[in-house]
């Protein structure tokens, strides 16, 4: 079991930097619950992939995803990664953990659960209901960005020594993108 502190720096996480989705396939008339974390500091995403590990999650994959423009720097082609749980009882297990800390992405958590609630102990083969669809399409809704809103910001108290999320407008601080890309990203 993660501490307590722990387990609101992960939720923290989530909230800024989390993607609670489910993937719709028209074609195969099918869906898919995704969960990841994506950021260019790979410290981070260790350190996430760790405590979804001590919380028994099942194997939370750590790979690189794509180089591209941060927003935050005039430098190009930062590298970026992604922590990625694969399987429904992951997703719920650490859902289920840091439901109560979590803040942003609450409702998006919500709908997730209820998707995999209603899947878990199921034939794959057993069709998805309209109620398996409209929560798709509701949690698809709740992950729009709102007008004027630009990212997460978690309001945490600043004290030295502590492990926070800081709020959104000290990830442009000097230095720290400003990093040139690893020539050998796998």
């Amino acid at each position: 079991m993660i501490s307590d502190k722990n387990l609101g720096w992960l939720a923290g996480f989530i909230d800024g930097e989390g993607t609670i989705s489910i993937a719709v396939s028209k074609k195969e008339n099918r869906l898919h619950a995704q969960f990841f974390l994506t950021n260019t500091d790979m410290s981070s995403l260790e350190k996430a992939r760790d405590l979804m590990l001590e919380m028994g999650v099942e194997t939370p994959h750590l790979r690189f995803h794509a180089i591209y423009q941060s927003k935050f720097s005039f430098k190009s082609n930062v590298p970026c990664h992604r922590v990625f749980v694969g399987t429904a009882l992951g997703i719920k297990l650490l859902l289920n953990s840091v439901l109560p800390e979590l803040t942003a992405k609450r409702r998006q958590a919500e709908l997730m659960l209820a998707f995999l609630d209603k899947r878990m102990g199921r034939s794959a083969r057993v069709r998805f209901t309209e109620r398996d669809f409209e929560i798709a399409a509701e949690l698809s809704k709740t992950n729009r960005r709102k007008p004027g809103s630009q990212e997460t910001t978690r309001k945490a108290p600043i004290t030295a020594g502590d492990d926070i999320v800081r709020p959104a407008w000290r990830h442009a601080e000097d230095g720290r993108n400003d990093r040139p890309p690893q020539d050998n990203v796998a």
